[in-house]
């Protein structure tokens, strides 16, 4: 992704972790404390540069319920706005499964939780 902008490293922070969603955590890591992660190794003046976020996921939070995806979602998005303020949050469902039905639930869930936030009033 950082080489298809044309971004170098000043200007591109990917924190990511195998195997986590807005729910699921691996070693205690999810998407949102991904979020903080990166915004507290960043200077508020970095913070405050950041354009765009980009959160991908979906497979992980498959065998989640609909309730804790769509609250760790908005909570997620919300301080991903609050942390970096004039950025564009983008939630990006990937994954594939032969069980097409629980990757349909977490993608209407992402997309309320999306709109639920601050961010998609």
């Amino acid at each position: 992704m950082k080489n298809l902008l044309g971004l170098d490293n000043d200007h591109f922070y990917n924190n990511s972790y195998c195997g986590t969603g807005f729910v699921h955590a691996t070693d205690s890591k999810t998407f949102g404390t991904l979020v903080s992660e990166c915004a507290n190794n960043l200077s508020v003046e970095r913070r405050n540069a950041v354009t765009h976020v980009l959160i991908a996921g979906g497979y992980n939070d498959q065998w989640s319920s609909d309730s804790d995806i769509i609250t760790a979602c908005t909570t997620c998005i919300n301080n991903a706005q609050n942390v970096f303020p004039n950025a564009k949050i983008y939630v990006a469902h990937i994954g594939w499964s032969t069980n097409d039905s629980n990757l349909q639930k977490t993608f209407d869930c992402y997309y309320t939780g999306t709109a639920n936030s601050k961010y998609g009033k």
